[in-house]
């Protein structure tokens, strides 16, 4: 698979960057930004809301032969429920909510079923009215799936406290293959920093990304399939959120 390189540059990024990562600072405007981050806030408080009367299913995270965790990579069994929403008149999206994943404090949702239909509108809108501009890297056309990440700060700041609160992170990982062949990650309302490192050295000095409010990151060919990546924790009382959408086209392959 060629991989194209995009329009804008590559910035906010500390090391060598692998082949195939490319981050588009401001990719959409702040009043953009505001609109998409309400829909998610809106997501999360109904599944909220539902899972408060509902029982928990346990989940382990598959993990194929073709994706390798380090230890520290969500160990533990992760809880889910599985969850039909009404998001637009009409039409029931099913997906995965899963209350905590990995760390205190970040919840998670799986939109997995492939389908344009099967997205909540604003990923829809999204889809159609900015992945063009990716083009030939990505199309409307193929299967898409959706990750929706909130993360929560820990703990309240005091008055003196020697240290603030802590907005939690990701463990080191690599998407699924079933998330198809090229992640793009939009992030909301806060910074994230985020580390690489070639999974086959995983003890070297990571490459740094700093992935501001508005960016969308890619991920395709080596950085997709042979790095893992990471959300590093934040002593940062504010929420972020962020995006993630994953496409595989009718004809593509990886290695």
């Amino acid at each position: 698979m060629n991989i194209p390189r995009l329009a804008r540059p590559l910035s906010s990024l500390k090391l060598a960057a692998p082949d195939g990562l490319r981050l588009l600072d401001s990719f959409i405007s702040p009043s953009e930004q505001e609109a998409i981050a309400t829909q998610v806030a809106h997501i999360f408080a109904s599944a909220r809301k539902i899972c408060h009367a509902a029982q928990a299913e346990r989940a382990h995270i598959p993990q194929p032969a073709s994706v390798k965790s380090l230890a520290h990579n969500l160990s533990s069994d992760e809880y889910y429920v599985p969850l039909k929403m009404e998001l637009e008149p009409g039409s029931a999206s099913g997906s995965a909510y899963f209350p905590k994943y990995g760390d205190e404090g970040h919840e998670l949702m799986y939109f997995s079923k492939g389908t344009l239909q099967s997205l909540p509108p604003f990923a829809k809108d999204f889809i159609y009215s900015k992945m063009p501009a990716l083009s030939p890297l990505v199309s409307v056309e193929g299967k898409w799936r959706l990750t929706l990440n909130h993360y929560t700060p820990q703990g309240l700041r005091q008055e003196l406290a020697s240290s603030p609160a802590t907005r939690p992170g990701f463990p080191y990982h690599k998407d699924l293959p079933a998330n198809g062949d090229v992640t793009m990650i939009l992030t909301l309302q806060a910074r994230g920093d985020m580390e690489l490192v070639p999974e086959t050295d995983p003890h070297r000095s990571p490459s740094q990304v700093l992935l501001h409010p508005g960016s969308l990151l890619v991920l395709s060919g080596e950085a997709r399939w042979r790095w893992l990546h990471r959300l590093r924790p934040a002593p940062d009382e504010k929420q972020r959120m962020s995006v993630v959408f994953g496409w595989r086209g009718p004809q593509a392959a990886h290695g």
